[in-house]
């Protein structure tokens, strides 16, 4: 049972690096992209109100690590209720949407 704890916890820590990164990334990675390329012409009003798919990827990861931090929280919570000795079967489930949604960000990090 204590092997299984402390898997969940590196589980859980490894999520929680995940979302530094992503939350640090988002934000340190666009000002290196607006630094890095070149001025683009101006856009019509319309053309600048619509985002593009860079933009909508970016607030997607955002929500989806903002889901995956709720989650830690709430597995974390589970875990200090339950106890050193036990586990509950609602951290069991939160452990797995904490890695299914882990495993969807970190496929979409790696997408281009």
């Amino acid at each position: 049972m204590r092997r299984f704890v402390h898997i969940l916890s590196a589980r859980v820590a490894a999520a929680a690096i995940l979302l530094l990164l992503v939350g640090g990334a988002a934000t340190d990675g666009m000002s290196q992209v607006a630094e890095s390329k070149p001025a683009a012409p101006a856009a019509s009003p319309a053309q600048a109100s619509t985002p593009t798919a860079e933009q909508e990827r970016d607030q997607r990861l955002r929500n989806e690590a903002g889901q995956l931090n709720e989650l830690v929280q709430q597995l974390q919570h589970e875990m200090r209720k339950a106890g050193n000795d036990t586990l509950s079967l609602q951290a069991v489930r939160l452990a797995q949407q904490v890695q299914a949604l882990s495993k969807q960000i970190q496929a979409e990090l790696r997408q281009p």
